[in-house]
C-alpha cells in the first residue's frame, strides 16, 4: 500500500499553477467585461484592490479541502496498515507453523515462537545467525548427510523459485536427538528486481508422524509375517482336515441355511459353494439317522445340550457313508440360542473295521465255544487271546473268562526263544508250524 502518492502531489501543484495562471491572465479582463469597460467605476477600483486577497482566500480554502481530504485518506491508510501489521504480527507469533525470514545469505531476520519451540532454541540463538550452521547436522530421509548446496533455502535463492515439502532431519540439542521437518522455502522479490531480497521459510514438525510411519511399516512387516504364518496354518489345517476327513458347519435359525467347509461338501458329495437347505441333507440320511438327528437337534436348540452322533447316509453315487456329527449351540449376547455349529467326520473306514473286528471276535467265540480241541487264537489287531474250553481248563482259567493278554505272556520263559523264532521266521511269513513244544 502506497501512502504518499507522488501523482497526487503533482496534481495539486499543477492545479495551483493552472488556477494562478488563469487568475493572472483573465481576472482583469473578466472585471472589465462585467463593468462594460467602465474603468472610472469606483466599485471596479475597489474590487481590484481586494481581488488578490480574494484569490488567496479562495485558493487557500480549496487547498485546505484538498489537503484535508488527502490527510484523512492517509490517516485511514495508516490505521489500516497498523491494523494489518498487528494482525500479521499476531498471526506470525501464534500460527502453528514455524516461520523464519532470512536474507539471501541465510541470516535470520525474524522468527516466530512456533519455530523456536519446534527447534528448541531461543530468539537470541537464531536472530542474526546463519541457518547453515553445521550444528544442525542436517540429513535426508535415508539418514545420509544433507550437503550445503542441497539445502532448500539455497536452492530457492539459486533457482529463484519456491522449494516445497522438502523433508529433512536436524539435530536438536534440547532433545538430544534428531527431529524431522517438512520445509518450504519461498523467495520474495522487490518490484522490478530479479534477485530475491529475502526468503520466507515455513517448517512443520513431523517427527511423531515419521515415527508413527516407521512403526506402521514395522507393524505391516510383522503383520505380513503373521499373515504368512496364518496362511501356512490355514493350509496345514485344510490339509489336516482332508487327511482326517473332517469338516465344520454352522446353522442359523434366522435364515435356516447351513454353512459348510469344503471337506463337508466332499463327504456329502455336494456341489462346492452351494448353500444346501436342511431338506437336502435329510434326504441323504437314512430313516433311523434322521430320527436320531431330529431328537438331538431339538434338544440342542431348546436346552442348549451338545450332541455327538454316528449317522448313516447314502450319497448321490449311492455310496454308504458313516459320519460322526458333533454340535453345540450358538448363543447371542443375551445367551439366547440362535443356531448351532460343530464338526462332521467321515468315519466309514473306522466303522467298517469295527464291524470286521466284531465279526472276527464272534467267529472266535463260536469256534472256542463249540470245539473240544486244544485251540488258542490271538488277534494281532485287538490283542485279544481266545482259548477253547479245553485250553482254558489246561491253563487253569475259567471257561467264561475272556483273556485280554498276549499269547507270549502264557509261555514259559524257557520256551520263549522257540516261540519267537517260529513266530518271526514262519508264522509272520504265513508259513505253517507243524509242532511247537512249550
Amino acid at each position: 500500500m502506497k501512502l504518499f502518492n507522488s501523482k497526487s502531489t503533482n496534481s495539486i501543484a499543477f492545479g495551483y499553477f493552472l488556477i494562478s495562471s488563469l487568475y493572472i491572465v483573465f481576472s482583469d479582463k473578466f472585471l472589465l467585461f462585467l463593468f462594460k469597460g467602465d474603468t472610472s467605476n469606483p466599485l471596479l477600483n475597489e474590487i481590484q484592490s481586494y481581488k488578490g486577497l480574494g484569490f488567496v482566500l479562495i485558493t487557500a480554502i480549496v487547498l485546505f479541502i484538498v489537503l484535508k481530504k488527502r490527510d484523512l485518506k492517509i490517516k485511514s491508510q495508516l490505521e489500516n496498515l497498523l491494523k494489518n501489521k498487528k494482525n500479521y504480527k499476531h498471526l506470525f507469533d501464534n500460527m502453528s507453523h514455524g516461520v523464519i525470514y532470512v536474507n539471501p545469505d541465510g541470516i535470520v531476520e525474524s522468527i516466530n515462537q512456533s519455530c523456536l519451540d519446534i527447534l528448541g532454541v531461543t530468539e537470541d540463538q537464531m536472530v542474526e545467525k546463519s541457518i547453515y550452521t553445521p550444528n544442525w547436522k542436517p540429513i535426508h530421509e535415508d539418514f545420509s548427510p544433507l550437503q550445503s548446496d542441497e539445502h532448500p533455502t539455497k536452492q530457492a535463492v539459486k533457482y529463484r523459485k519456491p522449494v516445497r515439502n522438502k523433508i529433512i532431519g536436524v539435530f536438536s540439542v534440547k532433545n538430544n536427538d534428531y527431529i524431522w521437518l517438512r520445509v518450504n522455502s519461498i523467495p520474495e522479490f522487490l518490484e522490478g528486481k530479479e534477485e530475491p531480497f529475502r526468503v520466507c521459510i515455513t517448517i512443520d514438525d513431523i517427527t511423531q508422524l515419521k515415527k508413527s510411519k516407521e512403526r506402521l511399516e514395522e507393524s505391516n512387516s510383522t503383520l505380513e509375517k503373521v499373515l504368512k504364518k496364518v496362511a501356512l496354518s490355514n493350509f496345514l489345517l485344510k490339509e489336516a482336515s482332508k487327511m482326517a476327513k473332517i469338516g465344520a458347519y454352522e446353522f442359523y435359525v434366522e435364515d435356516n441355511n447351513l454353512f459348510f467347509t469344503d471337506q463337508v461338501y466332499e463327504i456329502f458329495e455336494l456341489p462346492l459353494g452351494d448353500l444346501p437347505p436342511i431338506d437336502t441333507i435329510r434326504e441323504i440320511l437314512t430313516s433311523s439317522s434322521n430320527d436320531e438327528l431330529k431328537i438331538a437337534v431339538e434338544k440342542t436348540m431348546k436346552e442348549g445340550s451338545p450332541f455327538d452322533l454316528e449317522l448313516e447316509l447314502k450319497t448321490k453315487s449311492d455310496k454308504k457313508v458313516w459320519t460322526r456329527v458333533m454340535a453345540q449351540p450358538i448363543l447371542d449376547q443375551n445367551n439366547s440360542i440362535i443356531g448351532r455349529r460343530g464338526v462332521i467326520q467321515d468315519i466309514t473306514l473306522q466303522k467298517k473295521r469295527t464291524d470286521q473286528i466284531r465279526k472276527v471276535e464272534e467267529m472266535y467265540r463260536l469256534l472256542a465255544d463249540h470245539t473240544y480241541d486244544l485251540i488258542c487264537l490271538h488277534d494281532l489287531d485287538t490283542s485279544f487271546t481266545y482259548l477253547t474250553p479245553s485250553v482254558k481248563v489246561l491253563l487253569g482259567y475259567e471257561q467264561s473268562e475272556l483273556l485280554h493278554t498276549k499269547v507270549i505272556d502264557l509261555i514259559h520263559e524257557e520256551d520263549l526263544t522257540i516261540l519267537e523264532n517260529a513266530f518271526e521266521n514262519k508264522i509272520l511269513k504265513g508259513k505253517k508250524v507243524d509242532a511247537l513244544t512249550y
